[in-house]
This record gives structure tokens, sequence and C-alpha cells, in this order.
């Protein structure tokens, strides 16, 4: 029998747990400073997560000082480090296995991730909070972000802001056959949200968004986050978001 296309597909344990995982990290106040990131890495008990924030530039006449704070899966603080100038290390030891979230604060600095020195530890596999309670607020960036898509979604929703003067962004919604579906450019002087219908059998499977520039205006810096019923997490790799979202319990139903 045909499974049937709800217009309001239930709440997953995933959406609920990342929703509540990025309200605890971002100290229930609004996240819109630039560069402060929510990372969630898949870790295990005892071997050490150890990465770089390597500053790339700045969008202030003076230093702009970084710092961490790790949680565990219950919204913990279980890890933090001292405010630094220039490259910031992020190193600990977690006591359980799981899904951390690592809150970087760049303040004006817009960063990289990188290995961290004298550590073989490698920079991948790690997915970005993009919610409303902790929007992503990427710097220039074109790499593609990939994001899924919960069986039964009919329509893709993403809120995107670039309310710095003389600013826009071309924002495009990619399904998983790598398929424009829309295109929007526009300054987005107010968080206005782009959408897409999600055609039969394009649900259940990871999309991608890409952001550009926009005729005529500054590309730089942009703030966006995903509307329920979609998980508020992307990442780089299309694997990635699968893999974090199985490593939480319930996050995906039976066959996903």
């Amino acid at each position: 029998m045909p499974r049937s296309r709800s217009s309001e597909p239930p709440r997953t344990a995933a959406l609920a747990l990342l929703l509540a995982l990025s309200a605890a990290a971002a100290l229930a106040k609004p996240v819109l400073l630039r560069e402060t990131q929510f990372i969630a890495r898949e870790v295990e008990a005892g071997v050490e997560v150890a990465f770089t924030m390597a500053p790339q530039g700045s969008g202030t006449a003076g230093d702009q000082p970084m710092q961490w704070r790790a949680y565990d899966a219950d919204g913990r603080l279980i890890a933090e480090g001292a405010p630094g100038y220039g490259e910031v290390t992020v190193r600990y030891v977690p006591a359980c296995g799981g899904v951390n979230i690592v809150r970087l604060t760049g303040n004006r600095n817009w960063y990289d991730l990188v290995p961290a020195e004298g550590s073989a530890a490698l920079v991948a596999g790690y997915g970005i909070i993009a919610s409303e309670f902790a929007p992503m607020h990427t710097c220039g960036d074109e790499r593609a972000f990939h994001f899924y898509v919960p069986r039964g979604t009919e329509r893709v929703r993403v809120r995107v802001l670039a309310d710095s003067p003389r600013e826009g962004v071309t924002v495009r919604l990619l399904d998983p056959d790598g398929t424009v579906v829309v295109e929007v450019a526009d300054q987005f002087d107010r968080a206005a949200r782009v959408e897409a219908r999600a055609a039969p059998g394009q649900d259940g499977r990871v999309w991608s968004l890409r952001l550009a520039p926009a005729v005529g205006m500054g590309f730089d810096d942009v703030v966006l986050w995903l509307e329920e019923p979609l998980p508020p997490l992307v990442a780089y790799d299309p694997d990635t978001v699968l893999r974090l979202l199985r490593a939480i319990p319930g996050a995906l139903p039976a066959g996903e």
C-alpha cells in the first residue's frame, strides 16, 4: 500500500533533541553573533577531541578573542577553553561516547577548522547546528551544505538573513539528485523564508543548499536556519548528516 504523505510530519526524536541541545548550548539566549557556530561531533569515551580554530580575518580594526565550550548530549557543560587570540585549540577527552556539541565563539573573526598541533585527529565528519535557537553564521562560504528531509515532508523551508548594509545572497535549494529546485537572490535584510516543494520520492533523503553572491551586492555574512520538520543540522559531507542523526537514538524512523 502506498505510504500517505502528510503536510505536517510528526516531530522526530532527532529534531526534539537537536533543538534541546542547541537551546542548551546557546544558554537560552539568541545567538546571532558573527561567527558563533555550534559543531556536532560523534565522540568516543576516553578518545581525545582535538582541532584548532584558525582565524582567517576580522571585520573590526582590533583583534577579537575566540573561545569554546563543549556540551554532552544532555546539554551539560563538560569542557571549556579560556579566551585566546590568534589560533585557539579545542582539546578535551570526553568521559562518555555519543554526540557532543562544541560552541565555537569567534566574535568578529571568521575561521577555518584545522587539525590541532600534536594531534593526529583530523577535522572531518562534523555537522553544524542550524536552528532558530542557534542559527548557522557563514562568511562568504559557497560550499554545499547538506541536510536531511524526513519522510512525509512536502515543503522544505529555510530562513535566511543577510542584514549587513549593501550585502545580499543568492540561495539555491537542491534536491537529492542535485537539481536546483528553487533559487532566490535578495538583500535579505530581514529574515525571510526560502521554500521548495519536495516531490514524491524526494523526501526521506539528503538535500543540499548553496549560497552565492547576488548581482550588485556584497557577499559576506549570512545567517540561516532550517525550519521544522527538518532536523536542524547541516554538514559539508552528505554521509555525515545521516551518520550523526543515526547516532542519536530514535533520530530516524525505521527504514530511513
